[in-house]
């Protein structure tokens, strides 16, 4: 029933049968189980959290201890906190399952390819996009063996790497993962379905990367009307959909509309998650950027970006390019006010911990050599300028033709040492 949306009849079943058996009977861990999972599907994760743990705890007490059966209650703990934000600790929990699900299983089993998954996802929130391919390859090649082409695990799985291909900025091979995971959905559930739901955010979001805006609002419009009609009461996904909608009316020049839309977008998800979310974060940076760029509001912009910054160092100290990302949104205010010392200061402090975190020649260094390079010139110091546009070279061509105007601005200001470059 739980499949089917039905999930407040799923609870009141499950209520009679837990008021219905005795405390020791054998199935009443499942039983308890199968209530959190009606709750985490609600939305509900303080609840799901409480039956979770009755269910894992009575599994303990057991003799022998279902230490096998413990896996999926682990794994489903593990999902819980990371929709809370709390993603190293979920991560300590999958990797706790996944120990497990190897001692009783064998290695092409379908509950080793479900930990994979869960696991690539923590990687993705540590921006590590590379790791989480691998991973999540590993477990479509696991899923593609177990299962026949159109499970939906499979999608699930489909769909996850094309997210992960899209923060990678591998647009091309990104919609043929998605179309293949709409296919499965449309054959699996006869009506609209979250897992669809998430999938086509999926698609506005490569839409609106390719500057398809108008495209990208008509799916949003329509996996909104989706996502009301599953959540009458509310849900997370109606806010991500609203953030969806308010990039695109900032590209559209609709500034004031886009910044109510985050602005409404940050409230409900505090409803949800707790004050200092990784998403609540990412959410007051766009707000911080239209303040910024858009309505020059340098005080408020600087403003919003320390709040986020402190929730970061707070909540994610070990979350090092996501706080690089903060501190350098933070430089570009300075910059934009002209006080080029400091913006220099934090866009090394950004730099110093994108290399620890990263390589010194990863992609996602680049904006931070990029603000460096670009804080020189402006002073007129040409060679330590040079010194960093030169570094820009090591990294893939892709990314090179980006730098581009760059080396042409060097051109036509008349500066020969653009030569090397050369």
């Amino acid at each position: 029933m739980c499949d089917m949306n039905e999930w407040n009849q799923s609870q009141k079943y499950l209520e009679f049968l837990m008021n219905d058996l005795s405390s020791n009977h054998e199935d009443l861990a499942w039983i308890e189980h199968s209530m959190g999972q009606v709750h985490h599907w609600k939305g509900e994760w303080t609840e799901a959290r409480i039956f979770y743990d009755r269910a894992y705890d009575r599994m303990m007490k057991t003799d022998p201890m279902r230490i096998k059966d413990s896996a999926l209650v682990l794994t489903n703990i593990g999902k819980i906190l990371h929709l809370q934000g709390n993603y190293e600790e979920s991560y300590e929990f999958h990797q706790k399952a996944l120990t497990i699900i190897k001692q009783y299983y064998s290695p092409n089993h379908a509950s080793v390819a479900n930990s994979l998954e869960n696991i690539a996802r923590i990687h993705r929130r540590r921006l590590k996009h590379d790791e989480a391919l691998v991973v999540l390859q590993e477990a479509l090649k696991i899923r593609e063996e177990y299962y026949n082409v159109y499970h939906v695990d499979i999608a699930m799985n489909l769909n996850q790497i094309g997210i992960t291909l899209l923060y990678q900025g591998n647009h091309n091979e990104v919609l043929n993962y998605l179309n293949r995971a709409m296919s499965i959905y449309e054959k699996y559930y006869q009506s609209d379905h979250i897992y669809m739901v998430e999938t086509l955010q999926t698609i506005a979001y490569l839409l609106y990367e390719q500057e398809k805006f108008d495209e990208s609002f008509n799916i949003h419009q329509r996996i909104m009307r989706m996502a009301r009609k599953l959540y009458p009461s509310g849900h997370f996904i109606v806010a991500e959909i609203l953030h969806g909608i308010a990039s695109i009316r900032n590209e559209q020049g609709m500034y004031d509309e886009s910044l109510e839309l985050y602005q409404q977008a940050v409230t409900m998800l505090m409803n949800y998650y707790s004050p200092a979310h990784l998403n609540i974060v990412c959410f007051l940076i766009d707000i911080g950027d239209i303040q910024l760029n858009e309505k020059m509001n340098y005080e408020k912009a600087f403003e919003v970006y320390q709040q986020a910054l402190t929730m970061l160092e707070t909540y994610y100290p070990s979350y090092s390019s996501h706080i690089a990302n903060c501190i350098n949104h933070i430089g570009n205010v300075k910059e934009a006010h002209d006080q080029y010392n400091e913006a220099l200061d934090y866009y090394n402090r950004a730099l110093k911990l994108q290399e620890d975190y990263f390589s010194s020649d990863h992609i996602e260094l680049i904006s931070t050599i990029n603000n460096i390079a670009q804080i020189f010139y402006i002073q007129d110091n040409y060679d330590d300028s040079l010194v960093f546009y030169k570094r820009a070279l090591k990294i893939p061509e892709p990314i090179i033709m980006n730098l581009l105007p760059i080396f042409a601005y060097f051109s036509k200001s008349g500066i020969n040492k653009i030569d090397p470059i050369k």
